[in-house]
């Protein structure tokens, strides 16, 4: 997640020169990242996860063509939305022949898979409206802001599942959420 908030808040600034006030800016991903870090658990050599690296550098990239196209939101949600739909597809067609085997699927989780894959199609609607060039904030400002539902996962993980159960986890929970939050506002106050 930090990897893709860094790669496209750079991105941002560098590729479409969106103006914002890097005095308040800078210290605000720096903050969205140290609070971030909190809530990893502690681990060797960062460059032996190279494969999470990679995917969080193209998740903070992957809009940049909606950036470049330069067409109305909803023309190119449709397209996008198919695009992934039929890709995932391709993926379980390849693991399918690599395993020999099929996978199955049960009607109750096929339709659950669909109805959460609407969810993020609306989801992403919100993220292409904050990165739109009409819109306010622009790709260096609004996709690091829209990670921030993050924050919804943790309070879900913490109220359903009873993560962090202990009270001293729960209090560094409490401080990397209030750093993620303290950063997210200056990012917010960046666009002033």
């Amino acid at each position: 997640m930090g990897v893709s908030i860094l790669a496209s808040f750079v991105s941002g600034v560098l590729v479409f020169s969106e103006s914002t006030l890097l005095y308040f800016s800078i210290p605000a991903i720096l903050l969205l990242l140290f609070g971030l870090s909190r809530l990893a658990p502690p681990q060797g050599n960062i460059f032996r996860n190279w494969r999470s690296l990679l995917g969080g550098l193209i998740f903070g990239l992957f809009l940049i063509p909606y950036k470049f196209a330069e067409v109305p939101i909803l023309e190119f949600m449709g397209s996008f939305a198919l695009g992934i739909f039929v890709s995932a597809e391709l993926l379980v067609a390849i693991l399918s022949i690599k395993r020999r085997a099929l996978f199955e699927y049960g009607l109750a989780p096929s339709v659950t898979s669909m109805l959460m894959g609407v969810l993020w199609v609306i989801g992403q609607h919100g993220c292409f409206w904050a990165i739109d060039s009409n819109g306010a904030l622009g790709y260096a400002v609004g996709y690091p802001l829209t990670q921030l539902n993050l924050l919804v996962n943790l309070l879900w993980g913490v109220v359903v599942f009873g993560e962090y159960p202990t009270k001293p986890e729960r209090i560094k929970l409490a401080i990397a959420v209030s750093v993620i939050l303290c950063g997210g506002a200056l990012l917010a106050l960046s666009k002033m």
